[in-house]
């Protein structure tokens, strides 16, 4: 019952990006989107660790039942080993569960690896020009039109020379003003986070969506920020397309040229600016639900018993029956 509760709920947040989450970017809510995408992504990951950790069997208790709950397990994987047979699901669902966590954490850490190497491959080249609070600003020696924020290993926004060149002081005011969002918001953790769950996952059409969904959120909602320290959308899109159309893909990290362009210059120059709120908040209430639920069925998480309810329950969870004379216990 808890395996196809849990697998309903993926189908759920599996649509939301497919469904909501393109109505949310073709509305322009840069918060609704990045929400929506996270959630989704978060949930569809928890979810299959959930239902296959149901499939398993694992057991709900309190982490002061660790040793015990640990003891039980290996325990009852001796019985299962022993009767290879009747338990093949349970075996099949033990052996996948361990993958996808794996694959997960090693997705995440060589994402945040490959960034913090790509990060300091980009300011070896580069000069610091001075520090502010946000970080340091450094200049590329190139004639490639880019700009990018790094986050891992230092907080610092790179410009290329190439840059400096192509646009004038406003346009300048404006791309600054949307990287120090990047810095500012915390845009970079969110996006690493995103990679590593897409490049754990990248055969699921609804990850991939998310994960590109949250990441033009992310650029739409630095674009807002750079539209606020301006005072002028359309200097924001024109600073957009310059970069766009002279720059070439060497960001690391987040950088004003990521996302679709074309879709946030749109919702720059659009003359219709609002965006339906109370629309926007029932669409996200459905996959922070979901999220919530999946967090409370996850093993080890589920209330706290006490005294021999608690040694009862860690025995009925994760204790195989086994014969004791002619009963079964």
């Amino acid at each position: 019952m808890r395996v196809a509760f849990a697998l309903g709920l993926i189908l759920v947040v599996a649509a939301m990006p497919m469904t909501a989450g393109r109505w949310l970017v073709r509305v322009g809510s840069a918060w609704g989107t990045i929400v929506l995408s996270a959630a989704s992504l978060a949930a569809m990951a928890l979810g299959l660790v959930v239902a296959l950790a149901a499939s398993v069997g694992a057991p709900s208790s309190g982490w002061r039942d660790v040793p015990a709950f640990v003891g039980r397990c290996l325990e009852a994987a001796g019985e299962i080993w022993d009767q290879p047979v009747q338990n093949w699901a349970r075996i099949f669902a033990a052996v996948v569960l361990s993958l996808v966590v794996l694959r997960l954490a090693y997705a995440l850490v060589r994402t945040v690896i490959d960034a913090r190497r790509e990060a300091g491959r980009a300011l070896s080249v580069a000069t610091s020009v001075r520090a502010e609070k946000w970080g340091e600003l450094w200049v590329a020696p190139s004639e490639a039109v880019f700009a990018f924020a790094i986050g891992v290993g230092g907080r610092a926004i790179v410009v290329s020379d190439g840059l400096l060149s192509a646009l004038d002081d406003r346009r300048l005011t404006a791309v600054m003003a949307h990287e120090r969002a990047h810095l500012a918001r915390w845009h970079l953790v969110t996006l690493l986070l995103t990679k590593g769950i897409a490049r754990a996952f990248p055969f699921l059409p609804p990850v991939r969506e998310a994960a590109d969904q949250l990441e033009l959120g992310l650029e739409m909602h630095a674009d807002r920020a750079a539209v606020m320290a301006t005072g002028d959308r359309v200097l924001v899109a024109q600073a957009l397309a310059d970069v766009a159309s002279r720059g070439i893909g060497v960001a690391p990290t987040a950088g004003i040229g990521g996302g679709a362009v074309s879709v946030r210059i749109g919702h720059l120059t659009s003359s219709d600016r609002s965006v339906p709120r109370m629309r926007c908040a029932i669409l996200l209430v459905v996959p922070l639900l979901v999220l919530t639920i999946l967090v409370v069925m996850l093993p080890l998480s589920a209330r706290n018993l006490v005294g021999a309810e608690r040694a009862v329950a860690l025995h009925d969870a994760c204790h195989l029956p086994h014969p004791l004379g002619n009963e079964v216990v």
